[in-house]
């Protein structure tokens, strides 16, 4: 009985080829969420259908996994190429593939949750080397007080000394592994998020997997591309490799950082490139009235340079300089007198306690109302402009 509801349920397709040939075999582990949505069940079940019979051969070892808790749910070795048997061997070893596609009746947020961080320490526990690591599930984590739905992590969270003690993504000091790591998600959670947000999940696992010593090959949420699997040298999709910064911090990004303070009505945007080993980096800003300055990745502010032109100063204005937190929120840094008709002004700021940002805000504002943290826009006659923003990094 066993048999038959497992052929129906993979639409395994027992007409095959097998090809003569001997070749290495391999370890494929599979990470599966215990509560799977009846949205993501197919997706789910066209991954693990291509996996068995495209990605799995003679000799091959299976072993499934429960990709939240990290249990073992059942291990296999095939005995053969082709389909049927394969099935055979599934249910001779206990594996229940039936059950563990079936759809959960409940919503919420634990369905199609799967954690890296638990799957990486079963494999580093065993010294798992060269195998094919498979999660199907939710790559937005919700676990151990860490919720990636509105923020993502620094690379700190796997790298830093003090991460052992702050982050449950700690790799800091282990002994690399080797092996392939694939990941089929859903795409109704992922991709509903923002391309910041997107970006930054997609990278922080890119370091991870770097981290432990495996390559990221595949990221996608298109089931049919787990038989990458079966695939040597293959480039990967979805994701790439990256370099770590700010490796000593363990905070949490927020995902979206504030595109337009409420009380205006345009934002020009500029960007700070910040370049690895130069403590110093300037932007040039030729568009005029107010600047959001993006930097390209977080860094410790120790202190601003801004030259000013032509500020109009009438007794009434300032200058509002802010900056964005890790986290999103925006502080005031200065509040500054702007210069005369005509005059160029370098207004320096010095930070004494050097915090983490990503980005600052430049913009003019009536001062007496800024005084009491009441923002006005100030025109300044139109013609105010700054020209260069320096910054300086701890």
């Amino acid at each position: 009985m066993f048999m038959y509801k497992a052929i129906v349920l993979l639409g395994v397709i027992v007409t095959t080829t097998v090809c003569g040939g001997a070749a290495s075999a391999k370890e494929v582990l599979l990470a599966l969420p215990m509560l799977m949505s009846a949205e993501f069940s197919p997706t789910a079940l066209t991954a693990t259908n291509s996996l068995l019979m495209e990605g799995m051969s003679k000799g091959d070892k299976l072993v499934l996994m429960d990709g939240y808790q990290g249990n073992e749910l059942c291990s296999v070795v095939f005995t053969s190429d082709y389909p049927d048997v394969k099935i055979e061997n599934l249910g001779d070893a206990g594996c229940m593939i039936a059950d563990y596609f079936k759809p959960s009746n409940a919503s919420g947020r634990f369905n199609n949750k799967v954690r890296l961080d638990v799957v990486a320490r079963k494999l580093l526990d065993y010294r798992t080397e060269g195998a094919e690591v498979v999660l199907l599930g939710d790559p937005v984590y919700d676990a151990n007080g860490l919720n990636f739905s509105k923020s993502f992590p620094s690379d700190g969270h796997v790298i830093s000394p003090s991460s052992i003690q702050l982050s449950p993504f700690s790799l800091y000091g282990i002994s690399k592994l080797s092996g392939r790591l694939h990941w089929i998600y859903p795409r109704n959670t992922f991709e509903a998020l923002g391309p910041e947000h997107q970006f930054g999940l997609k990278r922080f696992y890119a370091l991870y997997a770097q981290a432990l010593g495996v390559t990221f090959v595949t990221f996608s949420s298109d089931g049919n591309d787990i038989k990458r699997v079966a695939m040597a040298n293959m480039p990967s999709i979805g994701v790439n490799e990256y370099e770590a910064a700010n490796a000593d911090l363990v905070f949490m990004h927020a995902a979206q950082l504030p595109k337009k303070m409420p009380f205006l009505d345009a934002v020009f945007t500029s960007e700070i490139v910040l370049e690895s080993g130069n403590d110093s980096q300037t932007t040039e800003v030729s568009t005029k009235e107010n600047y959001q300055i993006a930097f390209s990745r977080p860094c410790l502010l120790k202190s601003v340079n801004i030259i000013e032109v032509d500020g109009d100063y009438n007794g009434k204005n300032a200058i509002y300089v802010a900056v964005i937190h890790a986290d999103g929120s925006v502080q005031r840094i200065a509040l500054l007198q702007p210069s005369g008709n005509n005059e160029r002004r370098v207004h320096q700021i010095e930070i004494s306690k050097p915090f983490m940002a990503t980005g600052m805000i430049v913009m003019p504002v009536e001062k007496a109302a800024a005084e009491k943290n009441d923002l006005r826009y100030e025109k300044l006659g139109g013609a105010w402009e700054i020209t260069r923003v320096t910054i300086m990094r701890k």
